[in-house]
């Protein structure tokens, strides 16, 4: 028989502590304007509001070639849950703050979820 390494009560009674901050992920829809034109608008998914987390700053910076231009990485958020559906096509919010979602990575014990970000545009 397997343990856990982590009890999943811990990270509840440690989450002031270790998860000082929240966040939202938020998904692409489509709307309309005024003028009934068809708009791109980023909306809260139900049930991924106010995520406990924290965050931690990689530094990022860009890479330039000689036809494109890439920014790497700025930071990692690391999310209180798994959330299943999560992937690159969302984004993330914290502190009013837009972030472009590089990579999502359940941790092996289903109990948190690491966040690769870059700042958007």
């Amino acid at each position: 028989m397997t343990s856990r390494l982590i009890h999943p009560r811990m990270l509840e009674r440690l989450q002031r502590d270790f998860f000082p901050m929240s966040g939202s992920i938020q998904t692409a829809t489509k709307t309309q304007s005024t003028t009934g034109q068809e708009k791109d608008a980023w909306v809260d998914v139900e049930g991924w509001v106010n995520i406990p987390c924290r965050k931690a700053g990689m530094g990022g910076g860009e890479r330039r070639y000689a036809s494109q231009t890439f920014l790497d990485a700025t930071d990692v958020v690391i999310l209180a849950g798994v959330f299943n559906g999560l992937n690159e096509t969302h984004r993330f919010v914290l502190n009013d703050e837009d972030f472009d979602i590089l990579r999502v990575e359940p941790d092996s014990e289903g109990v948190t979820t690491r966040l690769t970000l870059r700042t958007a545009k």
